[in-house]
């Protein structure tokens, strides 16, 4: 048992005095709309994401008979949002002693799926798998790349796992690489800023455009908790998740994807080194 006190407190008080007043209004104003409108469902991809809360609480006492939870991102025992517990909630709605929730969950895959059959009733909860669009237009293996002379490494980022990547990266030579930043678009300025001040080898910032043809067969990905670096594991790239305990990591490790914590398999993996994924326990965990 430690006292985190001094580090807590003051996130508390910046959080309540911030963001959840904020979202408290957002959730007010939802609250009138649909109050003013006809409709039975209110779909959201807000899952339990630390803005959800206020905004479920007020969207369940409008007049919307279902709130509809799909699932969107990757979940993590590591993300302290995902970290659930079945006493916060209740089988009734009582919202004031208990955490405000949707009435119906999608999930993408049996990960997620099995996490919130622990919690709430298996009648509300429904494994379809991904309704994101840009699944349709999946990656495909391509041909290697023309220049043999530098390999291409990729560094796809999400929202706050790239830290992990410059501490390893910058203990090797890439100086044989050429180097392209994957910024989440959210994310974009921050990272972006994040790497030109503490990188140690030149790259290059990419977009993520024409889909099925921007990956090579021979191309080396790293990523933390992206859902493309998923994607590139099940198609079979040459993908490693990185981390280091310096930092929190924000995926759950498992034996489906090849992961590296040390600066001796990141450098057998860019050294050509192959590792063994799990192609059918990937789809099944984090997609259909």
């Amino acid at each position: 048992n430690l006292n985190c006190s001094r580090v807590l407190l003051n996130q508390l008080a910046c959080s309540f005095f911030g963001s959840i007043q904020k979202q408290i209004l957002i959730g007010e104003r939802i609250l009138k709309i649909l109050n003013s409108i006809k409709c039975k469902n209110f779909l959201t991809y807000l899952e339990f994401f630390p803005t959800s809360r206020a905004i479920y609480y007020f969207a369940n006492k409008s007049k919307i008979k279902n709130i509809v939870s799909i699932n969107h991102g990757n979940t993590s025992n590591n993300d302290l949002f995902f970290c659930l517990k079945k006493k916060e909630f209740s089988i009734t709605n009582n919202f004031k002693d208990f955490s405000p929730r949707p009435n119906f969950y999608t999930t993408k895959g049996k990960i997620y799926y099995k996490k919130l059959a622990k919690i709430f009733p298996k009648k509300q909860i429904f494994l379809t798998g991904s309704f994101k669009i840009e699944l349709e237009k999946n990656f495909k293996l391509a041909t290697n790349c023309k220049n043999n002379n530098q390999k291409r490494l990729f560094l796809v980022c999400g929202l706050n796992d790239y830290r992990p990547f410059l501490y390893l990266l910058n203990k090797i030579n890439l100086n044989n690489f050429k180097v392209f930043l994957l910024p989440h678009p959210v994310a974009k300025h921050k990272t972006i800023d994040y790497f030109k001040k503490n990188s140690n080898f030149a790259f290059e910032i990419k977009r993520l455009h024409d889909k099925p043809n921007f990956f090579k067969k021979n191309d080396l990905i790293i990523f933390g908790d992206s859902s493309i670096g998923l994607e590139l594991a099940f198609f079979k790239y040459n993908v490693m998740r990185v981390y280091h305990k310096k930092f929190i990591p924000t995926f759950d490790f498992d034996n489906l994807i090849p992961f590296s914590s040390n600066t001796k398999k990141l450098s057998f993996f860019l050294n050509g080194s192959k590792f063994k994924k799990n192609k059918r326990k990937i789809e099944k965990s984090y997609f259909y």
